[in-house]
């Protein structure tokens, strides 16, 4: 839903490049449509809070999953905070969706801890993992070249980075909802 959404608002904002502009670019205050853009953030926030609670359910105790999960947490609230109160151009704005990126990362190196201590998640711990890596390269891509050689293509650079957390969080809850159908059984550590 957000990405088809930010793909729309960037079709209905005349001048507006989805390679060269930022996301956030879109709910800026005073621009055309903004309200479309800091909804989205709203609803997407709220909907990954949902998320979070589900797979708080759905994963084996311990501290790696409380850990990873309130990191986890971080992003969806960073989400609601930036199409609420920080939209563009509050100078809150950017640290602070840089700080939820960066949560949102280390989020994902720890459930990756803590998905392998849990039989049913056991598979995911290496996806979760390569998917922290691949991230992290594409964040520092950006940090290197931000201000050269891909300046303008910033906008594009931002969905790469957003594209591999986001299909992580939806096969995360995908695989969630497979085990929701299932009888409810206790977690079950792995053995050492």
């Amino acid at each position: 839903m957000f990405t088809i959404l930010v793909f729309v608002e960037g079709l209905l904002r005349p001048g507006y490049s989805q390679v060269a502009q930022a996301i956030s670019e879109l709910g800026q205050v005073g621009t055309p449509n903004a309200i479309l853009q800091d909804a989205n953030f709203v609803v997407t926030g709220f909907l990954l809070i949902s998320f979070v609670v589900g797979l708080y359910r759905g994963i084996g105790r311990g501290r790696s999953a409380t850990l990873g999960l309130a990191l986890l947490l971080v992003f969806p609230v960073v989400l609601v905070l930036v199409g609420t109160i920080f939209p563009l151009p509050n100078p809150v704005h950017a640290p602070l969706s840089v700080a939820g990126f960066v949560v949102l990362l280390v989020s994902i190196f720890v459930l990756s801890i803590a998905l392998r201590k849990d039989n049913r998640w056991k598979g995911y711990a290496s996806y979760s993992l390569g998917t922290g890596v691949v991230s992290v390269g594409l964040l520092l891509i950006i940090i290197a070249t931000g201000q050269g050689v891909l300046a303008p293509w910033f906008g594009l650079m931002q969905r790469l980075f957003l594209a591999p957390a986001f299909l992580w969080i939806e096969a995360l809850a995908i695989k969630l909802l497979a085990l929701s159908s299932r009888p409810m059984q206790a977690p079950q550590p792995q053995v050492a």
